[in-house]
């Protein structure tokens, strides 16, 4: 079965995914003019990257989210390629998210507003994942 959104919940799902996209795009422009401050890396910055980029989703199946550090320790015992697959996977989307990141550390000073921001940008993920793809099975 595929599960496609109805009105309700596809307008919620539009709704989280928008916030997320438009958090990043307030941070960017209100940093801007700084940018070389900005991406320096510092230890802050590369562990909200590397959690970000290990963490988000690829696609949902069965409205679990699938995520390349799933992906590594689900696969690790069969093949010890498939988890060298899916540690580069997780290691693309940490550079990937590098730049929000950097964004969340610098932009932001309240801690309780990064944990917040971080967990907006996973649910505006889920959500992208959920309008573009859908859901493949349902339990």
């Amino acid at each position: 079965m595929f599960f496609v959104p109805g009105p309700f919940s596809a307008a919620l799902l539009s709704l989280i995914f928008g916030l997320a996209v438009s958090a990043i795009l307030v941070l960017f422009m209100a940093n801007r003019h700084r940018m070389g401050s900005v991406l320096k890396p510092n230890r802050g910055r590369l562990i909200v990257a590397a959690f970000l980029g290990l963490t988000m989703h690829i696609w949902n199946a069965e409205f679990i989210p699938i995520v390349p550090i799933r992906l590594a320790i689900a696969v690790l015992p069969e093949s010890f390629l498939f988890f060298v697959l899916f540690v580069v996977i997780g290691a693309l989307l940490s550079i990937l998210w590098y730049i929000p990141s950097c964004l969340i550390v610098s932009g932001v000073r309240s801690k309780l507003w990064r944990v917040a921001l971080v967990a907006l940008f996973w649910l505006g993920t889920a959500s992208g994942c959920i309008l573009i793809f859908g859901v493949t099975d349902l339990i």
